[in-house]
């Protein structure tokens, strides 16, 4: 991966994927369709706290977006850390999921 690729997906109110970009396949180690329907459990790193999740809730709650570092899990169990932008997504003035772009943080940021 160059620095400069971005993960992109989007999820529905109930954290379904909806969409997810060549980079975001490549990183994850899923195919599209193996991602599409699932649940973002399916990439959650299963040592991050769940007060880490809570954090990121608080502004999409809000309908704001989220800006932050997240490790998630890939297909083969190993790990990835990611900087994370989420937005709230919307269409006709209706919430209808969220938006997410990722990139592979910087060494100095780790």
């Amino acid at each position: 991966m160059k620095e400069s690729d971005f993960f992109v997906s989007k999820t529905n109110l109930e954290s379904h994927i909806s969409y997810v970009n060549r980079d975001f396949c490549q990183m994850s180690g899923y195919q599209e369709s193996e991602l599409l329907g699932q649940t973002y459990d399916l990439v959650r790193h299963e040592l991050v706290p769940h007060s880490i999740y809570n954090l990121m809730w608080e502004p999409l709650n809000a309908e704001e977006e989220f800006f932050g570092y997240i490790v998630n899990r890939n297909k083969n169990d190993s790990y990835y850390w990611a900087f994370l932008n989420v937005t709230p997504c919307y269409e006709n003035n209706q919430l209808i999921g969220y938006f997410s772009v990722q990139r592979e943080p910087s060494q100095q940021a780790l």
